[in-house]
């Protein structure tokens, strides 16, 4: 047996084994729970071998990038500032991948590049629904609920117990425009899935906007724009009920910036448990 085919005979084994392994995780793909432990395995394993965690400063661009596309610059200067990316995805990618709404700027940014790292929520391995969304809002406000710091006057009466205080904010949670974290305790504004989606940074009850689309939060987070001197912002779109949170706690002011209402007193709490 010549040199030649000893060497294919010992490689054949290993690309035929790889190649089942692919095969098998692809079959089984669709059916794998994101939160069992064996699943996430097999999940980036099939990553790994597509080379989705390819991450190199000459990336290329996502297929369905505009060519226009303003991410297309702030891409290359946000790899300066370190930002690590994959590639962009496509947009059959997205359509098929994600469960859950995405505004045009979102899906342009992504399409375009894919950020990565650490911070950085990689929505390609996990899922996201509205109930996680609900459980979400209520870990961050859960602390100043039960110090007595926050109770929108939406959510009715407070309750004596804190699992109901909670089951009000995780009802009422649910009801919003959809959140969807993408860095740290910044998070999208999903809906409406209309242009110029707002981002907001929500940590505890302290929630102020970020950035009115996702261009001009990434200057701000990244590139050193100050968008908070920067007034009037640009239209966006609303955040409906989640500026009730926004707004607590600020005195009402007219448009010359005199006091109209000072912040209403919440009464102590008085928890059974």
């Amino acid at each position: 047996m010549s040199p030649r085919a000893t060497k294919l005979n010992r490689t054949r084994p290993s690309i035929w084994a790889a190649l089942f392994v692919q095969s098998h995780i692809e079959q089984s793909y669709s059916g794998i729970k994101v939160r069992d432990h064996r699943g996430r395995m097999f999940r980036w394993l099939i990553r790994a071998i597509r080379g989705e965690f390819a991450v190199s400063p000459d990336i290329v661009i996502g297929p369905d990038s505009p060519l226009n596309s303003p991410f297309r610059d702030l891409y290359e200067r946000l790899r300066e500032k370190g930002v690590k990316f994959s590639p962009g995805l496509s947009n059959s990618d997205i359509n098929n991948r994600f469960g859950f709404p995405i505004p045009p700027d979102l899906r342009e940014f992504w399409s375009t590049v894919f950020p990565v790292g650490k911070r950085w929520w990689d929505w390609r391995d996990r899922n996201w629904s509205r109930r996680d969304m609900a459980e979400r809002v209520a870990d961050e406000l859960q602390f100043n609920v039960e110090s007595g710091d926050i109770w929108l006057e939406s959510w009715g009466p407070r309750p004596r117990h804190k699992a109901e205080a909670r089951g009000v904010v995780v009802e009422w949670a649910t009801k919003g425009p959809f959140l969807l974290p993408l860095f740290g305790h910044r998070f999208a504004v999903c809906e409406p899935v209309l242009p110029n989606t707002p981002v907001l940074s929500i940590y505890g009850s302290d929630w102020i906007y970020y950035g009115w689309n996702i261009a001009s939060w990434l200057e701000q987070e990244f590139l050193g724009r100050d968008l908070f001197n920067e007034q009037p912002w640009p239209p966006h779109q609303s955040i409906g009920q989640w500026q009730e949170v926004l707004d607590f706690g600020c005195p009402e002011l007219d448009e010359h910036g005199n006091l109209i209402a000072p912040v209403p007193e919440l009464p102590p709490t008085d928890w059974l448990d």
